[in-house]
């Protein structure tokens, strides 16, 4: 004869008091908000990263080897998306536009780069790019997108 399947919430053992704000069912759920809370701020909707920055134009030629990674990340709070970008593989000591574009505008920013041809960036962004469609575009020493040297999309 099969017994019957009986769903039930945990229980503490005979003799274990059950009143007291460590009980096992509160421990469980205590344990279960936690988990919650730690996955929904590990997968934040208002960070993008990009990780495979490509040479375009006519960085084919001229550094082909770009590379990098950037980060935005929307803070609700302030309104502002803060960016960190560090890239390398461009020519030295060397003017850059960085791009930074979405569905709802965008924001320039000049870098130069050092001696080995790498720049850092971080800066703030008066627009929410992670949530709109972000792209990276990098452009040597001008505002006109036909010298873009490379772009980047967020993984």
């Amino acid at each position: 004869m099969e017994r019957p399947l009986v769903l039930a919430l945990p229980q503490s053992p005979p003799g274990v008091e059950t009143n007291n704000m460590f009980s096992m069912r509160t421990s469980a759920a205590m344990a279960v908000a936690a988990l919650v809370t730690c996955a929904s701020l590990a997968a934040s909707p208002n960070q993008k990263k990009f990780t495979t920055i490509t040479p375009f134009g006519v960085g084919l030629t001229e550094n082909p080897g770009v590379d990098g990674v950037a980060k935005l990340t929307y803070q609700t709070s302030q309104s502002v998306t803060h960016m960190s970008l560090v890239v390398h593989g461009l020519l030295a000591d060397t003017g850059y536009v960085i791009f930074t574009s979405c569905d709802l505008g965008g924001q320039e920013f000049e870098v130069t780069t050092n001696s080995q041809g790498k720049f850092t960036l971080n800066a703030d962004c008066a627009v929410d790019l992670p949530n709109n469609n972000p792209v990276l575009i990098i452009s040597r020493g001008t505002t006109d997108l036909s010298v873009a040297v490379a772009f980047a999309f967020p993984d």
